[in-house]
């Protein structure tokens, strides 16, 4: 094995890297720490020294696909928007994100292989920045709404969006596949914005 960077965020970047690749290639399922270091061209012990765990790799990754996604987001909206046409532009590029980068989407949901046990409780800024955005226009479109009312809706908005995308993924006969399902996922998606 060849010899761990000097520099640390080197190293960590290299393992990062590395747990991704092999997620694509085999899914998160062959992630561990042996496979990872057999990859990024190191002994365990030297993980061991960026990363108290796989747990907290996974959550580096968590992190980057937050970054990742919001990227994403933040190119699709564009000021002056209307609610209705920033949710949507919101989740349109929520779902080409799940569809494009999968391995990424399936860390921050904890799909397909990947566990990271205390996901839920975590509050990363990576990941409050979109819901933010969403709960200011949605304040700003119902200003009669509480904070806490706004966010149960978008909660419920998000719920309908994963529940389209995982059905989606799927590719079976309820939702039909990618184009058909982001039909399926803006129409309902539009409807329950026009209730509010």
């Amino acid at each position: 094995m060849s010899r761990p960077p000097a520099d640390r965020t080197q190293l960590r970047e290299r393992i990062l890297h590395a747990a991704l690749d092999l997620a694509r290639e085999r899914g998160w399922a062959a992630v561990s720490i042996r496979t990872i270091g057999e990859r990024a061209g190191c002994a365990s012990p030297i993980i061991y020294r960026a990363f108290q765990d796989k747990e907290a790799i996974l959550l580096e990754v968590n992190r980057y696909a937050y970054r990742q996604l919001n990227a994403r987001v933040r190119k699709a909206v564009r000021p002056g928007m209307e609610f209705r046409e920033l949710m949507l532009a919101i989740a349109g590029a929520h779902w080409d994100f799940a569809f494009e980068e999968r391995e990424l989407h399936q860390v921050m949901y904890n799909l397909d292989g990947v566990h990271i046990p205390h996901q839920q409780d975590l509050q990363l800024p990576e990941g409050r920045e979109v819901f933010a955005l969403m709960l200011d226009s949605l304040l700003r479109y119902r200003p009669g709404l509480s904070p806490a009312e706004a966010a149960g809706y978008l909660t419920a908005g998000m719920a309908l969006l994963i529940g389209f995308i995982t059905g989606a993924k799927l590719d079976g006969p309820l939702i039909g596949g990618r184009v058909r399902g982001r039909s399926m996922m803006e129409a309902a998606l539009g409807r329950m914005i026009d209730q509010l």
